[in-house]
């Protein structure tokens, strides 16, 4: 509508392509880390979040220190991106498969905002595909073909449905498909077209990464700054293992207080033991001297007899009680040793991560504006290229090298202000280039400070020998 209105024109799908890009911070001390892609590796790092617009031109930059997952934050993202646009244009968002999460799909729906997102593997066994009647795979860009379903992807904790479109990508020379997630159909926009702005992203995002890193130093951080914060993380750790530490040592109080109860219960076990078994002793012997006698001892013979097996039950029974004390003491015994092993360990643990309760934190705020910076300074780059020196194709790194290291000089007049550039006579390519940038320049008459620019290319001046100089 908006093209209609404005222009005339039938209308194209605009986007706003959302990526993440983890640069690393070489650093000696503890600092907040997260997943750097290209190092293959958990490290020190800020992370910066990219919202490009269909054209490739950074619209909203979010840094932030260490990992910053996209997806919790993508709602946000896209509404400040498109507030910073300040237009009536809805946008479909591109997303890697960082946003092929059912919250994240389900919110955008809520919104009414269109998204696209691959699937994730992970979510094969939740997603059913449904075919209309005579669906086909149909040539789709070169070499691929394109396939398009309705989808319900189901959320297996909570049993919740989500429909969407489904993008099938049949890739050449790959062989499995690409399946593109997206509820574009419910918001009349088509699958196909959906599909065409997610392949797109490469060469609007992914190339702009690859020629800031490569001419700018896109991927480059200045460093570390002097500020210390609490690292969150270690001082929960810390408040858990002292908390473990207290009740260990509580634990291990009560266990000392209650020993010695248990040392005098051990005690007088082993003396009644003893005691019984000296009993059991003497009315063996007893038994012996009365079986040894020659008469009237018979009925003596038998009632010693039983006072000797009432003697040897109890014996048994002493020993028995004072077996169970001696295990009981045993285990109480291992039961102290354990908490003090235990307590030892939390207390080393303690001093191994009390020295990283302070984290030097990154800053974030000066790398904004260099990353501002650079990002400005790569897109006059790519103007300049396509604007100026449409004939000659080259990379933002290459114009670094043979353009920015041209010489030259400012004449600022009253109402005029002369640029001149100087040839390189080792390069008489991009002298003519240049000297057809200078015509095109002077044709569109910028003025700067009501002085009116000109552009022209000169011969380098000679440069004068010193003359010689005679020691004597």
């Amino acid at each position: 509508q908006v093209a209609q209105q404005q222009w005339g024109e039938g209308g194209a799908l605009a986007a706003l392509y959302v990526d993440n890009h983890a640069k690393e911070v070489w650093s000696s001390l503890f600092t907040r880390a997260g997943k750097v892609s290209h190092r293959s590796r958990v490290m020190p790092c800020i992370t910066t979040t990219y919202v490009h617009t269909g054209a490739g031109t950074p619209v909203w930059v979010v840094l932030q220190s260490g990992s910053a997952p996209l997806s919790p934050r993508l709602g946000e993202i896209v509404e400040a991106a498109e507030a910073a646009l300040d237009d009536e244009i809805k946008r479909v968002t591109v997303i890697d498969a960082e946003g092929s999460t059912f919250d994240t799909l389900a919110s955008f729906t809520a919104k009414e905002r269109v998204i696209v997102t691959p699937l994730r593997p992970s979510q094969a066994e939740s997603l059913e595909l449904r075919y209309s009647q005579g669906s086909y795979f149909r040539p789709f860009r070169e070499h691929d073909a394109l396939r398009v379903a309705q989808a319900t992807l189901h959320h297996k904790s909570t049993g919740r449905r989500l429909e969407l479109g489904a993008a099938i990508v049949r890739r050449h020379g790959r062989d499995h498909e690409t399946v593109l997630l997206t509820n574009g159909p419910q918001f009349d926009v088509p699958l196909r077209s959906v599909a065409v702005a997610y392949f797109n992203r490469w060469p609007v995002q992914e190339n702009a990464f690859k020629n800031g890193a490569a001419a700018v130093k896109l991927d480059h951080h200045r460093g570390n700054c002097g500020e210390m914060v609490s690292n969150v993380a270690v001082v929960s750790e810390l408040e858990r293992l002292e908390g473990q530490i207290l009740t260990a040592e509580e634990r291990l109080g009560q266990l000392t207080s209650a020993r010695p109860a248990l040392e005098q219960a051990a005690e007088s076990a082993r003396s009644e033991a003893a005691a019984a078994e000296a009993e059991q002793f003497e009315r063996r012997r007893h038994v012996d001297e009365l079986r040894s006698g020659d008469e009237g001892v018979d009925g003596a013979l038998a009632s010693t007899a039983v006072a000797l097996v009432e003697a040897m039950d109890r014996s048994e029974q002493r020993r028995s009680s004072l077996r169970k004390i001696v295990e009981k003491l045993d285990l109480h015994d291992r039961r102290r040793e354990d908490l003090l092993s235990k307590i030892e360990v939390l207390i080393d643990r303690v001093r191994t991560l009390e020295p990283m309760d302070r984290i030097r934190q990154l800053d974030v705020a000066l790398d904004s504006v260099l990353t501002s910076f650079k990002l400005t300074a790569s897109l006059l780059i790519l103007f300049v290229l396509r604007e100026y020196l449409r004939g000659r194709p080259m990379t933002p790194e290459t114009f670094v090298s043979r353009v920015l290291s041209i010489r030259g000089r400012r004449e600022v007049g009253a109402l005029e202000e002369l640029i001149v550039f100087y040839e390189n006579p080792r390069d008489g390519e991009m002298n003519d280039a240049l000297r057809q940038a200078c015509i095109e320049l002077n044709s569109r008459y910028l003025m700067r400070r009501d002085r009116l620019l000109r552009y022209r290319l000169e011969e380098a001046p000679k440069k004068s020998r010193p003359l010689p100089v005679h020691l004597k």
